[in-house]
């Protein structure tokens, strides 16, 4: 499919809906495939690492899409049995593929503009780098530390995430992920059944004893037509708004929760 338009659909690491499609420059279209790893630029000045879920020729309609900035391994990190795994989890636990995707792997294997590049004090330089790793290098031991999105900016060669591959690769800088302690993550809220309702005759006994509350009765049958009963050991977890988005629910959901049928928890 090299030397034509090329386009690949990417699962970025974010809690964003659907995938975002982005072109394929040439040099790239002989070594990419379903599962690679590639940087790309997302907003103005944020870069992400993603993974590609399809390549196709097909332009996008009404835009023009941004390159790919680079491939970032040789061979696909993610297989298609992996990727289908990823869809499943994000219909079953009604989640992104984004946030599957963030579960699934390493922070180092998903650098971010908000991942540092420090300089590795135990490196000893033996010569062998070129001209490119050995500026890339001074300017992150001047610097101390650099997030991958200002080397992307800084000017410093036309595909500076190769070089900064390389020196990651013979242990001259380390990346780590930062987190912005100054902004309070936003938290979801989600329901789940208590482990002793995790079996079928559990609930039906349940239900049985709900007959005289039949909005706590309501909110149980919701949650099984959402989540399923055919995996219930695996405690399959709902977020709490689907469930009190209906009128008159929240009350039955607080009863539920204090008699020990519902657990509630908090996820990022």
């Amino acid at each position: 499919m090299a030397g034509t338009n090329l386009y690949a659909q990417v699962i970025l690491p974010l809690a964003v809906e659907g995938m975002y499609t982005y072109h394929v420059p040439e040099a790239l279209q002989e070594r990419i495939s379903p599962g690679s790893r590639v940087l790309v630029s997302f907003g103005k000045k944020r870069i992400y690492s993603a993974i590609v879920y399809a390549i196709h020729r097909d332009p996008p309609e009404g835009f023009k899409p941004k390159n790919i900035l680079d491939l970032l391994d040789d061979f696909p990190l993610v297989g298609e049995k992996q990727i289908q795994l990823w869809d499943w989890m994000s219909s079953y636990y009604m989640c992104t593929l984004g946030e599957v995707m963030r579960a699934a792997l390493p922070s180092g294997l998903r650098p971010e503009s908000e991942s540092k590049v420090r300089y590795n004090q135990e490196y000893e330089d033996d010569g062998v780098l070129n001209s490119y790793e050995r500026l890339l290098l001074e300017v992150v031991k001047d610097q101390g530390e650099l997030s991958v999105g200002e080397l992307q900016l800084s000017g410093i060669s036309k595909n500076p995430m190769a070089i900064l591959k390389q020196l990651v690769e013979m242990g001259a800088v380390e990346i780590n992920e930062f987190i912005r302690h100054t902004v309070s993550p936003k938290s979801i809220s989600y329901l789940r059944f208590a482990e002793p309702f995790r079996t079928e005759q559990a609930l039906h006994e349940l239900l049985d004893q709900l007959s005289r509350a039949p909005k706590q009765r309501e909110v149980v049958e919701q949650i099984l037509d959402l989540t399923g009963i055919s995996h219930l050991e695996l405690a399959p977890a709902i977020r709490k708004k689907e469930v009190t988005k209906a009128q008159r629910t929240s009350g039955a959901v607080s009863a539920l929760i204090k008699k020990g049928v519902l657990e509630q928890f908090e996820k990022e």
